[in-house]
């Protein structure tokens, strides 16, 4: 990942760049709340979850603010990582360093085609997400009635959560090698690369689970190994809020690595299987 360390840094910035975005309005109604003398100590450590409720219960109106401004971010900061996803997959695709024309540019140019294939992922995502859970909840009404054993309510609700756990996971991966696919052989139809990602995907099932859960459980323990020790730091001090930081930076340049390793092993695999047929 070394060799790509500038786009791990366009990558980082970004979030680092969300990161502030968010924080502002947040610390901006802390401090009005508790002042600067007590913001420093209930910021630093873990965060007490009886500050949050009484904070939330006497800022009712700050909150509403609050949330319609983290989903407005949530949406530029998905269209924001969707754009750099072009640039990030045109470099692993085709093998190159980093060069503004090649990473921004690939960047503008798939990004409309990313578009497009997400709104085919809308009806992939009832396909796969929503309806095997609705059918399974009629299944059960129409096996057990309204007055289900609790036995049969609660496995039920168990495999209905595992329904939807699969499903999201196909479509996270179908909508990563449609992408691939469309960077790969410049694809303008987008319903012809998500046909050929599912095609891709179901043939190849345990392999992309494989890589993608890999890369996923090394986020987990690395986020509890993390998680932990920023907790144990619960000091307000300069020192230990500086130390912090410097964490929180290194946990977020990791994830950003992490999250780039994962889209060049999907690369290299779509690269070693597809073309091999």
């Amino acid at each position: 990942m070394w060799r790509h360390r500038r786009v791990l840094l366009i990558y980082y910035l970004f979030n680092l760049l969300a990161g502030v975005l968010l924080t502002i309005p947040w610390r901006g109604t802390l401090k009005d709340f508790i002042g600067s003398s007590l913001m420093g100590g209930s910021l630093a450590g873990k965060l007490d979850p009886h500050f949050l409720i009484e904070f939330f219960s006497n800022n009712s109106a700050l909150s509403d603010i609050l949330m319609s401004t983290f989903v407005v971010a949530g949406i530029i900061y998905w269209v924001g990582s969707l754009f750099l996803s072009g640039g990030a997959f045109h470099i692993f695709v085709h093998h190159t360093q980093y060069a503004p024309i090649n990473f921004w540019g690939s960047a503008a140019n798939n990004f409309g085609r990313f578009l497009r294939l997400f709104l085919w992922m809308i009806p992939v995502f009832l396909l796969l997400v929503v309806a095997p859970t609705a059918g399974l909840s009629g299944l059960q009404d129409l096996i057990f009635g309204d007055d289900a054993y609790e036995s049969v309510l609660y496995w039920g609700s168990w495999l209905r959560l595992l329904l939807r756990f699969l499903g999201i996971v196909l479509c996270y991966l179908l909508f990563d090698y449609a992408r691939i696919y469309i960077v790969q052989t410049g694809e303008r139809s987008t319903r012809v690369a998500l046909s050929r990602s599912f095609g891709f995907v179901f043939g190849n099932l345990r392999r992309t689970i494989t890589l993608t859960f890999a890369v996923w459980l090394i986020g987990i323990i690395l986020l509890l190994f993390y998680n932990p020790f920023s907790n144990w730091l619960s000091d307000p001090g300069t020192i230990t809020i500086t130390i912090l930081f410097l964490m929180q930076q290194l946990f977020m340049l990791t994830r950003m690595a992490l999250k780039l390793t994962l889209f060049a092993g999907e690369v290299s695999l779509f690269n070693a299987l597809f073309f091999s047929k």
